[in-house]
């Protein structure tokens, strides 16, 4: 079983339910040496490699192999899945997989400083119907 590292449309609990089918806690952790972008045209961020970036999100403990697919499948072939370690509150590391933005693709990133709250505030219901 691996961790999940979210940072994006993921850390919201309906979202990550219907596309895993779990129903999970998670915590808050943040992920140093990457930066999150938005991307163009888009409601959802990327993540890229950049040694001074510090991205916040969240870790899911201990996801199923079988969800692994579904994940691949949401995130698509923009992002590869890559294990990182993240930052506990007490300072401790946590090995997990995330979905790194590929490099091919970075004409279509817009600007860093991708937001979940403003996600959440402009998006997520929107997100949540065409996911259903």
């Amino acid at each position: 079983m691996e961790n999940l590292f979210a940072y994006g449309t993921l850390m919201c609990h309906a979202i990550f339910e219907a596309v895993t089918g779990l129903r999970l806690d998670h915590q808050p952790v943040t992920l140093a040496g990457f930066m999150c972008w938005s991307v163009k045209g888009e409601a959802y961020p990327a993540i890229v490699r950049d040694p001074t970036g510090l991205t916040e999100g969240v870790v899911y403990p201990n996801l199923p192999a079988s969800v692994w697919q579904r994940l691949d499948h949401y995130e698509g072939e923009m992002y590869t899945r890559q294990t990182v370690r993240v930052q506990l509150a007490d300072g401790s590391l946590l090995p997990a997989s995330t979905y790194v933005w590929n490099d091919g693709h970075a004409a279509l990133l817009d600007r860093p400083g991708w937001r979940f709250s403003g996600f959440m505030n402009r998006w997520c219901a929107d997100y949540l119907r065409q996911l259903r």
